[in-house]
């Protein structure tokens, strides 16, 4: 199959689906502006869809700080390794359990472990990296 499309500058663009469903693009003028809009829509609809980001419903913030919680972390761990009050560590586990509908800490580990959460080395992408944060509880040794 071939289409065949005319820019208003007179470019002949001709798109040809192959065999194995490839698209092959071809310019027949080298036009700068129509050469470079076709190679962002083709880039736009080449690219994989992003990867859809774990429990959407979660602020950046309340992700890393399910991230870990689902590592383990307690909350005075938690407010050091992300340099916030552990009056807000508690706010953001609050609002992640209303969010998320869960009653208690175990539940929302076993749904974070599941979507990937707590396996070492923080939340990746979108989310931020959280490194650095000790194993143990220096205040209560655990």
């Amino acid at each position: 199959m071939a289409n065949a499309v005319r820019h208003s500058g007179g470019a002949r663009v001709e798109v040809r689906i192959r065999a194995d469903g490839r698209l092959r693009v071809e310019v027949a003028d080298d036009h700068p502006v129509v050469r470079g809009g076709l190679r962002a829509l083709l880039g736009y609809f080449a690219a994989p869809p992003p990867a859809a980001e774990p429990f959407p419903e979660l602020t950046a913030r309340e992700r890393q700080v399910l991230d870990l919680i689902a590592a383990g972390r307690a909350n005075a761990q938690i407010a050091r390794a992300l340099a916030i009050a552990p009056k807000t560590v508690a706010d953001h586990i609050s609002a992640i359990f209303t969010e998320l509908r869960v009653a208690d800490r175990s539940a929302v580990i076993v749904r974070a472990r599941r979507a990937g959460f707590g396996l070492g080395g923080g939340p990746r992408g979108p989310r931020g990296t959280v490194r650095d944060v000790p194993d143990r509880d220096t205040d209560t040794g655990m």
